[in-house]
């Protein structure tokens, strides 16, 4: 493992480590491939770690190498608390990544049903266009091989939240939820 000992604790979920490292001056914000410990933390599912990363001051908005957020790595995991509370902290729910994907396409595309319920909850805009044009949860083919010309996880449930599923979708006819 590379980075800090911050990060190896934080991706371990070892919160008495972390603890004593930021009680020792440990850079909350500190990148190793530009993921920071809070990325690490919550990539991994470890909600409560994740908590005490903000409460000692992480940066909610930091980008890791893919341009994700810790919102959007959230959303990723499937993380709803985590969500409030990176929300709760100040993160924005509509940032953008490399490919211009938001939290919510995340989510959807994933499956993340209850990710999905805390974003919009939070005020993530269910019309948002990625660089492709695509609205969550894309369309688009499933990522697995054996899942395309299926719809996306979730796009039912994100159809009746308002979504426009096909909006935007000028590449061809993927899976639907209209």
């Amino acid at each position: 493992m590379h980075g800090t000992p911050l990060h190896t604790a934080a991706s371990v979920n070892h919160i008495e480590m972390v603890k004593l490292l930021l009680k020792h001056g440990a850079n909350v914000d500190a990148e190793d491939n530009s993921d920071s410990p809070l990325h690490l933390a919550i990539h991994a599912g470890h909600g409560e770690l994740a908590r005490l990363l903000m409460e000692a001051g992480a940066d909610v908005q930091a980008r890791n190498h893919a341009g994700n957020p810790p919102v959007q790595v959230a959303a990723f995991a499937g993380l709803p608390e985590v969500i409030k509370l990176l929300v709760e902290a100040g993160s924005p729910v509509n940032l953008q990544d490399q490919v211009g994907d938001t939290p919510l396409h995340d989510a959807a595309l994933q499956g993340q049903v209850e990710a999905a319920q805390a974003l919009i909850a939070a005020g993530a805009d269910v019309h948002a266009t990625n660089n492709a044009g695509k609205t969550p949860p894309g369309p688009c083919p499933a990522k697995r091989p054996r899942e395309r010309g299926r719809s996306a996880p979730g796009s039912r449930w994100l159809a009746q939240q308002g979504g426009l599923l096909d909006a935007g979708d000028q590449a061809g006819p993927h899976a639907r939820a209209r």
